[in-house]
């Protein structure tokens, strides 16, 4: 596409307004960095995940962008392995299975988008370092309102590449840039506990505490 004299280049998965179901391996593969390659939009037609969805890109900034919705169902698992998936557009995003964030990866939601982690779902971000594990970013740029994380079910983190923090290390998995941050994980795994006491400092998020902290309210 051309705009404002700028080409751009992109990536269309388009269901026709029809629900996606799958079963087997989706890869959605951003490609390319500067004006070679491109995006990846996923437009009108929901997913039904019960296979493994893989969103892998060497480019950070390259966005796979969720128009629609999607479901995860409890056999689905949906890795993020680089770059940045966004949910737009008000695209409503269920998990049952498990979505896994890569570290170094952000997860966005904008544009009224909600992601729901349902009871029996997992959430895992990544963590390799104090400065790099997968993220969430909630956001409210323009005019569909905030994007909304709704936590329920398990809260995850996963130590990858040999890395153990220090008991009582902190790390800012969900960065409220505008966006909102309901609830609380009912379960945190694998030595971590939840911090909610951050919401309202500048710059507000929600934490992961490794070391046994106990989870904690505003």
């Amino acid at each position: 596409s051309n705009y404002g004299g700028e080409t751009y280049y992109t990536t269309g998965l388009s269901n026709g307004g029809k629900e996606l179901v799958n079963d087997g391996t989706l890869v959605l593969n951003p490609t390319g960095s500067g004006e070679t390659g491109g995006n990846v939009n996923v437009e009108p037609g929901s997913i039904h995940n019960n296979g493994v969805i893989d969103v892998e890109t060497e480019t950070a900034s390259r966005v796979t962008q969720l128009q629609e919705g999607l479901t995860n169902g409890p056999s689905g698992r949906l890795e993020l392995n680089g770059g940045i998936f966004q949910g737009n557009n008000g695209a409503p995003l269920a998990n049952e299975g498990v979505v896994t964030v890569a570290p170094g990866t952000v997860f966005q939601l904008q544009e009224g988008a909600t992601f729901l982690n349902e009871p029996g779902g997992t959430f895992s971000p990544e963590i390799a370092s104090a400065t790099s594990f997968g993220s969430v970013q909630l956001t409210g740029p323009c005019c569909n309102g905030p994007g909304t994380f709704k936590a329920g079910g398990t809260l995850a983190p996963v130590l990858v590449g040999g890395f153990t923090p220090a008991t009582g290390q902190e790390f800012d998995v969900f960065k409220l840039e505008g966006g909102k941050f309901e609830g609380t994980f009912p379960s945190v795994a694998n030595g971590f506990g939840g911090d909610y006491a951050h919401e309202s400092s500048e710059p507000a998020f929600v934490g992961v505490v490794y070391g046994g902290f106990p989870s904690t309210g505003p």
